[in-house]
């Protein structure tokens, strides 16, 4: 059987990751033989490891916070729907002193409550980050209550977390249905009070249509609710009160049980069942859906939590023409002398390029951020080799596998492949975790340095760049 994880165990191992991408690793020696121990399989190290580390980081009570709070932003949205059905129903009957029309009356219950299910119905059919409608009100509510940072960061985890399972359109779902069904409660239980209280006289009121009209659409509608045991008043309590109430003995009697059952049926039962298969659904998909150990945060610590498993940074095996010898991360002589090509790798757009003057022997290859401008370097270097390339890399991103398998294609293009990672924010420096991941590719002749200045010595020069 597979691991199995529950939300606050997927919350606490997707708002570790994003901490140590924040912050960079943390000390972790004791929480990973912790993992080693208690975990067969890298998803079980990875959240044993998380949410022993969330304790160290006392996450675990500031999560506790968060949910009391979400909680209680719940409820007062319930309590606004509760007093939404009360004012829709007292809107419906009126003061009594009026006969009530019955379309009218129908608009004002159930009318909002259709159009956002239909536009609910419509959201599951489109790439959206959830469902319009009162559980975005919900999220966003829960968000303005913990800008603290901490606290931020752990409502983006509980966020990322649900849209990476696919766990937050049902998530959402599941408080807006919650909201409308305690809204629909509210108008059946005003309805029995008001129509207990009060006596109200019902009618069909029309310019344009035929009385058949009107007796097909309430025998239609009241057929669902008819087979829980609701009235459905008959043709001549029908034709009796278009345009003026009916005189008939027991007609307030069928329309109230008419129009209760109408909102039980359309609205309340509706809403219910949905909230249930919502929630259901919500719990399937964090249970079942596997940690993604390919995201950034994860990598890194495969060869810690699998050591005796080799670590694949790539989309498919290295090509047969490349080396197993591991890279060095030592400083390599770099040749001045020799024609070299450089390139900067998805650096930042305030990144001065080139940051050197190449002189004669130099080839700058220009910034590569898409899939079309790489396939267009490698094109490049396969018709014109050059012996050294030098690519510069922002330290304060962290390598996912494409990137680390377009070094390894770099470097099967040239004699020598020189990896500079300096930080676009020097307080965010990751340039060990690059090290690392770099350190586990099975390329040739892979060459790492901070920055320019350590490679080229004396040589690196600014370029003038225009302002």
């Amino acid at each position: 059987m597979g691991f199995t994880r529950s939300l606050q165990t997927a919350w606490l191992t997707e708002a570790v990751r994003l901490y140590e991408i924040k912050n960079g690793r943390c000390e972790d020696a004791q929480e990973t033989r912790q993992a080693l121990t208690q975990g067969k399989t890298l998803e079980a190290r990875l959240s044993i490891r998380a949410n022993a580390l969330a304790e160290k980081l006392a996450f675990t009570p500031k999560v506790n916070v968060i949910t009391s709070q979400a909680h209680w932003v719940l409820s007062g949205l319930l309590l606004l729907g509760i007093l939404g059905g009360v004012s829709a129903a007292v809107s419906a009957l009126g003061s009594g002193q009026q006969p009530v029309n019955l379309l009218v009356a129908l608009l004002t219950l159930l009318g909002l409550h259709l159009v956002t299910l239909v536009l609910w119905v419509i959201s599951l059919q489109v790439d959206t980050a959830g469902p319009p409608g009162l559980g975005k009100v919900w999220l966003a509510l829960t968000r303005k209550l913990n800008k603290q940072a901490d606290n931020h960061l752990l409502v983006q985890g509980l966020t990322s977390t649900l849209s990476r399972t696919g766990a937050l359109k049902p998530t959402l779902s599941v408080v807006s249905h919650a909201i409308w069904a305690s809204l629909m409660v509210a108008i059946i239980l005003t309805l029995l009070i008001l129509l207990s209280a009060r006596q109200y006289q019902f009618q069909w009121e029309t310019t344009l249509l035929g009385s058949g009209v009107f007796l097909q659409f309430t025998q239609v509608l009241g057929w669902f609710p008819s087979l829980l045991g609701f009235a459905t008043p008959d043709s001549s309590i029908i034709d009796t009160s278009i345009g003026s109430p009916s005189t008939l003995a027991g007609a307030g009697v069928d329309w109230s049980s008419w129009l209760i059952g109408c909102v039980l049926v359309y609205g309340f039962i509706p809403r219910a069942a949905l909230m249930l298969i919502c929630m259901r659904w919500a719990q399937r998909s964090i249970r079942v859906t596997p940690i993604d150990t390919t995201l950034p945060g994860y990598i890194n610590l495969h060869p810690h939590l699998m050591p005796e498993s080799q670590v694949i940074g790539i989309d498919r095996p290295a090509p047969q023409t490349l080396s197993s010898a591991k890279p060095t991360t030592a400083a390599a002589s770099f040749d001045h002398t020799k024609p070299f090509a450089i390139l900067g790798l998805e650096l930042t757009a305030d990144t001065p390029w080139p940051p050197i003057a190449l002189g004669q022997t130099g080839n700058d290859l220009g910034r590569v951020d898409s899939r079309e401008q790489r396939k267009q370097v490698l094109q490049t270097l396969e018709a014109h080799r050059p012996e050294q390339i030098i690519t510069v890399c922002d330290a304060s991103q962290t390598p996912d596998r494409g990137t680390l398998h377009f070094l390894q294609q770099l470097a099967a293009a040239g004699s020598n492949l020189y990896v500079v990672v300096q930080p676009s924010q020097p307080e965010n420096n990751r340039d060990w975790v690059w090290q690392e991941q770099i350190e586990h590719l099975p390329a040739h002749s892979i060459h790492i340095s901070s920055n320019l200045q350590t490679l080229l010595g004396t040589q690196a020069k600014q370029p003038n760049h225009a302002s």
